[in-house]
């Protein structure tokens, strides 16, 4: 999925698919119910820039606006610290990230969480350059 709207629609081939569109739709609803009640909340916020970090076993990306979770940041009032169009991901080295001066690293664990999960903590305590941001850094438990 690239986007919100990627997920709605493959929500609906499911539920079209396999005789469940009571409860596609009612998935539907309550996400949108759940994005209102959000963007509502932020809608006259200073939005902040937020650096999506997406990390897979070994390495990370950085998630652009045109990803799903890039979608979801916007969705909520953030603003990409990275504004590449065109891709979903793209790979940067920390020192141009560093430029980027994001309120917020956001990092997301994909596959493997555990393994991730334990590659982020390495890499934001060994790595210096992290100490020179002034973001705050989240691991987003979302649910919805």
């Amino acid at each position: 999925m690239e986007s919100v709207e990627g997920m709605n629609e493959s929500i609906l081939v499911l539920g079209e698919k396999y005789d469940r569109m009571e409860q596609a739709e009612k998935i539907l609803n309550n996400f949108e119910d759940k994005m209102a009640e959000i963007e509502e909340k932020v809608k006259d916020k200073e939005p902040p820039t937020v650096l999506i970090l997406f990390g897979v076993p070994v390495s990370y990306l950085v998630a652009t606006e045109d990803s799903y979770v890039g979608d979801l940041v916007r969705r909520a009032g953030g603003v990409n610290a990275v504004p590449d169009k065109g891709v979903e991901y793209i790979a940067s080295n920390t020192e141009n990230l560093r430029q980027s001066n994001p309120d917020i690293i956001l990092k997301m664990a994909h596959g493997m969480p555990e393994e991730v999960v334990e590659m982020f903590d390495k890499e934001f305590k060994e790595n210096d350059i992290w100490k020179h941001f002034q973001s705050r850094t989240r691991w987003p438990r979302l649910s919805l």
